[in-house]
């Protein structure tokens, strides 16, 4: 009888074991294996892989803030922006108190020159915490583009006075003055940024491109294959060093480096966008148009640049059909972004002698930059004036 006793216990507590280790784990317990995966999978760069797990880990947990955060970085770093932006917004949404998200969000914006957005951003940003120096990093890059020098120094000098010894200040300004076409300045900004880290692959790609665009080749060159030393499952660099050659007219080693560039990253959109924006720089009309297409066969959906890229192309043509049809399709896509496909559609609309049209798609575009190198404003006093 004892032993019966002793049985049906064992019995029991095998059963209770069972159905202990048996009961499905909770949602949330689930989901941050999904997370840890795709953290996973991020750190290995295989992004679109990260972005799935991350996906299931919100599936299950919509509202926990850091899986979104993430999301949106994840996607930023991919430059799918309008998916960025969704991500981050959702994540502000649950939590609209924290500094952090809010400048992470602006830098999404200002990426996408979606200039009046950063700048309530970054203001938000520090509304909540005057401590964020990416806060400020980020208004100075807004001064910048608005050629205000002196209130940029002023938000940089914050951002320094906050945290002197991180690289990546500098660099965002190097950046930022590159665009500009200020090379001396920004030349200084990344040798400013070399002397706190020589070795960070980043700093130096900027600096390799910065050289190429100052026509220092030689300088450039060994940069840029320092770049692929440091990390070479990296496109970009094979990007800049294309450029180089084909600056120096080395079409044969140019293509070579393309051509690892889009090895290296085959299906992302990016690679073919800014080979066919330097193509465009250059004034190759064929290859200009042959890689904006392969880019949108790629990503037809969420990507502005190419659409922008090609409208402009046929209205330089006289191709006026077209050109309305892709600048539209921009627009499309993100109205409140970059201004060239407002100004370039604007031009044609002023042909066609569709005046009121035109001043709306002006306005549109100062609304979106009101900053002084946008054209529109003396495209609107010209207006103004044959009144």
């Amino acid at each position: 009888m004892k032993l019966n006793k002793y049985v049906l216990l064992s019995l029991f507590v095998i059963v209770v074991l069972i159905i202990i280790f048996s009961e499905p784990s909770h949602p949330t317990d689930q989901a941050l294996r999904y997370y840890k995966k795709g953290m996973e999978y991020h750190a290995i760069n295989e992004n679109e892989k990260a972005i799935e797990m991350l996906k299931k880990a919100i599936e299950l947990d919509q509202n926990n803030v850091v899986y979104h955060v993430q999301l949106g970085s994840t996607h930023f770093s991919q430059r799918d922006y309008l998916e960025a932006i969704e991500a981050y917004k959702n994540a502000v949404d649950l939590e609209s108190n924290n500094s952090d998200n809010l400048c992470e969000l602006g830098w999404v914006y200002f990426e996408w020159d979606m200039f009046k957005h950063a700048e309530e951003m970054f203001k938000k940003s520090l509304e909540l915490d005057s401590l964020n120096y990416r806060a400020y990093v980020g208004l100075g890059k807004l001064f910048l583009v608005d050629n205000q020098t002196e209130n940029a120094n002023e938000m940089l000098k914050k951002a320094l006075d906050l945290n002197p010894e991180d690289e990546w200040i500098y660099v965002e300004y190097g950046v930022q003055l590159h665009k500009m076409e200020k090379y001396q300045e920004s030349k200084k900004m990344f040798e400013n940024a070399l002397e706190i880290d020589a070795d960070d692959w980043r700093t130096l790609l900027g600096y390799g491109y910065l050289l190429t665009e100052m026509n220092d080749y030689g300088n450039a060159e060994k940069i840029l294959n320092r770049v692929i030393e440091i990390n070479n499952q990296e496109y970009e660099p094979y990007v800049y060093l294309g450029m180089l050659y084909h600056e120096q007219e080395e079409y044969d080693k140019g293509l070579e480096m393309f051509s690892k560039a889009v090895e290296i990253e085959p299906d992302n959109e990016w690679v073919y966008n800014t080979i066919a924006e330097y193509y465009e720089d250059t004034g190759n009309v064929n290859k200009t148009e042959e890689f904006f297409i392969k880019t949108l066969k790629i990503n037809n959906e969420t990507i502005t640049c190419p659409y922008q890229g090609l409208g402009i192309l046929y209205y330089e043509q006289g191709n006026f059909e077209s050109a309305k049809k892709y600048l539209q399709k921009a627009i499309d896509i993100n109205p409140n972004a970059e201004y060239k496909k407002y100004n370039t559609l604007a031009k044609i609309y002023i042909t066609e002698g569709k005046i009121e049209e035109a001043k709306q798609l002006l306005l549109k575009s100062i609304e979106n930059v009101p900053y002084n190198k946008n054209e529109a404003y003396d495209i609107l006093n010209n207006l103004e004036s044959d009144v």
